[in-house]
């Protein structure tokens, strides 16, 4: 089977060159984020985080770890670690380095603390984590139970000689195996752009296709352009924008309005190059719904179907778009008008 190449990164590749890395065949890459020290626990950021963090999300798809030591508190090492990441543009979610245990923590301790470590990171960034390491560091030291599941595995298994990884006991597959490691007689770093010889490279649990689908790559293209109307007074044009999956999709925005706010248009846009069906629109004023839009006939793609009303808002307006589609990683974008004006 071909999997989707990817590599990951850290201060020993110094200086990326990351137009190097796509042209030499990455599909994503990972970027250490930071660490705490061992003995001292003082929580660092890797010093070429900041510097891949601004540049590598421009070319690849880009997630990023945290080097975890299960000796120091895993909520303070998990909320630096969201904080970091915060803003990055990951489009993989965030992932849990558990490789390390030099002050030889018992094994529940060890494994209390990396559970409490991936709620956290999961509550902050709203999407599960993912956990990286090797048999050798998790079967003796975290066991197996059946919450470990939950996590996408990123293994460590250094060997062309098998087909597959070996992976620990606590899981059945692989979403992400590092199978070539950071030392000789790997050399490829100049290949992917690093300024070391070495770097670690990686296998997607795919072909390229199916990762493109899996991390929502490339970016979602800009909705087709549309005049705005020409009302009287002061407005705020909003949008949003989300991939579609087949079937029933849903899209719900807040709005922060106060006395006097009212949508006056809006209406929907998508690029599906088949068709969106049984879409509506509706509005939620004050906790009763009032139906705006239902349009039971196909929605053809790249074509701006607006909906030109007056609806009175209160603090908390929840406008919805409902619709039905029939392929997967499409866009559909909501997009309204409000405008303030004065209650006589």
């Amino acid at each position: 089977m071909a999997y989707a190449l990817g590599i990951d990164v850290s201060r020993w590749q110094g200086e990326m060159k990351w137009d190097v890395a796509k042209a030499a065949g990455a599909k994503f890459s990972f970027i250490r984020a930071g660490s705490i020290t061992a003995t001292a626990g003082e929580l660092y950021s890797d010093y070429q985080f900041e510097r891949n963090s601004s540049i590598a999300p421009n070319f690849l798809p880009v997630g990023y770890y945290w080097f975890f030591r299960p000796e120091h508190n895993s909520i303070l090492q998990a909320e630096y670690f969201c904080n970091l990441i915060e803003g990055k543009g990951a489009k993989l979610p965030a992932v849990l380095d558990v490789e390390s245990n030099d002050q030889n923590v018992s094994e529940f301790i060890y494994r209390l603390r990396v559970k409490l470590a991936l709620e956290y990171i999961e509550s902050r960034t709203g999407r599960t984590p993912i956990v990286y390491t090797r048999a050798s560091v998790w079967n003796p030291w975290l066991g197996a139970e059946i919450w470990m599941q939950k996590y996408p595995l990123w293994v460590a298994h250094y060997t062309e000689i098998y087909p597959q990884p070996y992976i620990p006991y606590a899981w059945i597959d692989w979403k992400f195996w590092q199978w070539s490691a950071d030392k000789p007689p790997n050399m490829r770093g100049a290949e992917f752009g690093a300024d070391s010889p070495s770097i670690d490279i990686n296998y997607y649990n795919g072909d390229d296709s199916a990762f493109e689908a899996y991390v929502g790559w490339p970016p979602l293209p800009q909705p087709p352009p549309m005049e705005i109307p020409m009302f009287e007074g002061e407005f705020d044009v909003q949008q949003i924008s989300q991939r579609t999956i087949v079937g029933d999709n849903m899209q719900e925005v807040i709005i922060p309005a106060d006395e006097g706010w009212v949508v006056q248009y809006l209406g929907m846009t998508t690029n599906v190059t088949s068709k969106i069906d049984r879409a509506r629109l509706e509005i939620e004023p004050s906790g009763k719904m009032a139906f705006i839009v239902n349009k039971s006939a196909t929605i053809e793609p790249k074509t701006w179907y607006p909906h030109n009303a007056v609806y009175n808002l209160l603090p908390g307006s929840k406008i919805r778009m409902k619709y039905y589609c029939p392929v997967e990683g499409a866009y559909a974008t909501l997009r309204y008008y409000v405008r303030k004006i004065k209650l006589v």
